[in-house]
């Protein structure tokens, strides 16, 4: 099998509106020697006839399918296995890049021998403001147990989009097949087990918020962030020897799994005994040594909502409705 440069995975469900710009795109950051995989998680709309029309048309796209919709962590591994590039780079179908963005992550790849490059992305809101993504300014190669510290804290964040991957690296890790952050459950494995991870303080992606992001932001979210969380934390203890970790460990699992699980508390049709558990998960996991860490690092907004989510979990519920009705109007 020829090794390429690169792979671009794009995985697509119901996708058909955004398919042809998104190959466009990825077509203008291809190089010679970058090919572009189609993963079709069994659409019935017309994507995957666009994706064979397109397969036709350029040679470097090549478009595999899912027997049936197994879910975008699914879809990627597909991808992954598909892949005879050196790096993969995941994409969304509905996002934005720029013409050079793999181009930059391949040359951060080379320069620092790295396993991964993580680079800088932006946020599009519905409202059309523009938020950065990644908490670093200054390029900088990390080992991995170094760079899982940074995940940690969220100066590297869970996405896969604005990260270039060793295809070896792949191999070695388990794409969990959650309802939703299978990305962050990956990018934790995969940064725990790099030899060398660069940091590249340029913008490369994109991502859009659209109208159907708010509604799977009502789906169920605990089971999937216990299972990011178990993932995370087995991780933890393969770089983690000495305890060190442990401060960084309680921030996470209050910032990134506590918090974000109270959200099901706006599920619709939840009754009042179903709230009335959430409630007591959300304040029993939100214990002091989580709240304390959180204060210890500097962060606030996490050590402020922690005490509200344990001490008042009825005004943390209103500020999850208030947040909710801000970014349904278009104003996060």
């Amino acid at each position: 099998m020829t090794q390429l440069d690169a792979t671009i995975v794009i995985p697509v469900r119901n996708g058909a509106e955004h398919l042809v710009a998104a190959i466009d795109q990825a077509l203008a950051a291809a190089t010679a020697d970058t090919e572009i995989v189609v993963v079709d998680d069994a659409s019935n709309d017309a994507t995957l006839s666009i994706a064979r029309a397109l397969q036709r048309r350029h040679p470097s796209v090549r478009v595999v399918r899912t027997p049936a919709s197994a879910g975008v962590a699914a879809a990627r591994e597909l991808g992954a296995a598909h892949a005879r590039g050196r790096f993969v780079w995941f994409v969304d179908v509905d996002d934005r890049w720029p013409a050079d963005a793999l181009r930059t992550l391949l040359a951060a790849a080379h320069n620092a021998d790295a396993a991964i490059v993580v680079a800088q992305a932006e946020y599009l809101t519905p409202a059309g403001r523009i938020k950065p993504v990644e908490g670093f300014r200054a390029p900088t190669v990390l080992d991995g147990r170094a760079a899982f510290s940074r995940f940690l804290r969220d100066d590297i964040t869970g996405f896969l989009w604005n990260k270039l991957i060793a295809r070896e690296l792949l191999a070695s890790v388990t794409f969990a097949r959650t309802t939703v952050h299978s990305d962050q459950a990956l990018v934790a494995q995969l940064l725990g087990r790099a030899a060398s991870v660069a940091l590249v303080p340029a913008v490369v992606y994109r991502y859009v918020q659209r109208p159907g992001s708010l509604v799977r932001a009502g789906r169920p979210k605990h089971a999937s962030l216990r299972a990011v969380q178990e993932i995370t934390h087995e991780v933890a203890a393969e770089v983690d020897r000495d305890g060190a970790l442990r401060d960084g460990l309680d921030h996470y699992d209050l910032r990134s799994i506590v918090l974000p699980s109270a959200e099901d508390l706006l599920s619709p049709g939840l009754d009042a005994r179903g709230r009335a558990e959430i409630r007591r998960r959300t304040r029993d996991e939100a214990h002091p040594e989580r709240i304390a860490a959180a204060r210890r690092r500097g962060d606030r907004r996490t050590w402020a909502l922690g005490l509200a989510a344990r001490h008042a979990p009825p005004l943390y519920e209103l500020y999850l409705r208030l947040q909710r009705r801000r970014a349904r109007i278009g104003r996060a």
